[in-house]
């Protein structure tokens, strides 16, 4: 009797005539394949509890809550959400987890074995791309939900490996102002990103106490608290600022300075039609932006160099864009009211900057092309 054929496709070992699939060592039954989540890559199976490995260090969540509320949920109603695992690379029989180290920890105290997996044979050997999907799976977890310095730290190992703002969102399913804003906290002072990630500040306050310099930030120090708002955060910045005088490039300040050189110091935006027409035709570009180009980089720099202008005028107290989606000001803040006037501040802002960038780009015109030939007559 002829040997029976096999073939390989998209991870799996197909045996024809016996009816039997292997992924990475692992039988599979044809129910186990159309449990297969839809529009994913991957197959859901119950493998054994000794079969998946935890790597120390791969969690984005830095610290796994206590987990007994979730064994005693999960032993009454069975888990909901199967954990996402990966083939070990070069081991058959061995995975990985990607995600969901939480419920895998809970099933342990059940001692719940085998242990429903969504398995993903394309994350084999992909450490980068299975550190994304880590980040997308967990953020879909509303009650444990990761926090900005949790993702940011996946975001600059993501950044140092050369992928765009835009790939990052894509693969983690996190909006790329939220992308650019982990890039920002993560620039900042460890005391500034200790005080995100325990909550003791809020992700927007964070940023504000980020972008002041290491002077104002040592002079305020005893007046921040746990919840400060973002424009209470503001204020005392610009108070300790303005106390303390702004420096010049010379390390002096203009009050220091006399006559014409005070004078220079004080004005920063310098009209000149060079200068208002470009910011015009970048009014001119945002407004007239498509939603896919709204989804790309670009289109978010482009109003990162608006803001900037506009701060340099005199228009925005701060020289970066306020959020697209307002609501994302009031998160990490435990208190209602606090979150609440932190997203209607938001919503201030974006209504200031959408006015000011429609009020330019009305006042764009396109450069008239030259006339060949003779000039008309008049």
């Amino acid at each position: 009797m002829p040997a029976k054929k096999t073939t390989k496709k998209k991870g799996l070992d197909a045996s024809k005539g016996a009816g039997v699939q292997v992924l990475h060592g692992v039988p599979l039954s044809m129910g186990d394949l159309k449990k297969a989540p839809k529009n994913k890559s991957g197959v859901r199976s119950d493998l054994p509890r000794s079969a998946i490995k935890i790597v120390k260090g791969f969690n984005p969540r830095a610290v796994v809550a206590d987990v007994e509320d979730l064994s005693q949920s999960i032993k009454k109603d069975g888990l909901i959400n199967p954990v996402t695992v990966r083939p070990e690379e070069g081991k058959p029989g061995s995975f990985l987890l990607v995600a969901g180290e939480r419920r895998l920890r809970a099933m342990d105290l059940i001692k719940m074995d085998p242990v429903p997996c969504n398995i993903r044979p394309d994350l084999e050997g992909d450490d980068l791309k299975a550190k994304a999907i880590a980040v997308a799976e967990n953020s879909e977890d509303k009650r444990y939900s990761l926090n900005y310095i949790e993702i940011g730290r996946v975001v600059q190992e993501l950044t140092d490996a050369e992928w765009t703002i835009n790939r990052i969102a894509q693969e983690t399913g996190v909006h790329p102002q939220k992308v650019r804003r982990c890039q920002t906290l993560m620039e900042a002072p460890k005391d500034v990103q200790s005080k995100v990630e325990t909550g003791e500040l809020s992700m927007i306050a964070g940023l504000e106490l980020a972008r002041a310099d290491a002077g104002v930030r040592k002079k305020i120090q005893d007046a921040l608290h746990p919840g400060i708002s973002a424009l209470d955060m503001k204020k005392l910045i610009k108070s300790a600022a303005k106390s303390a005088g702004a420096p010049d490039a010379n390390g002096k300040t203009a009050k220091h300075l006399k006559g014409k050189q005070r004078d220079a110091a004080l004005v920063t935006w310098q009209p000149s039609k060079a200068k208002q027409a470009k910011l015009r035709e970048i009014c001119h570009m945002i407004v007239n932006s498509t939603d896919e180009e709204k989804e790309y980089a670009e289109y978010f720099e482009t109003r990162a160099v608006a803001s900037t202008i506009l701060w340099d005028r005199g228009d925005f107290p701060v020289p970066h864009p306020p959020s697209i989606n307002p609501a994302s000001a009031g998160e990490g803040i435990a208190d209602e009211k606090e979150a609440a006037k932190e997203v209607k501040a938001a919503k201030a802002a974006l209504k200031k900057f959408d006015d000011l960038v429609a009020s330019e780009a009305a006042k764009h015109k396109e450069p008239e092309k030259a006339h060949k030939g003779k000039k008309p007559k008049t």
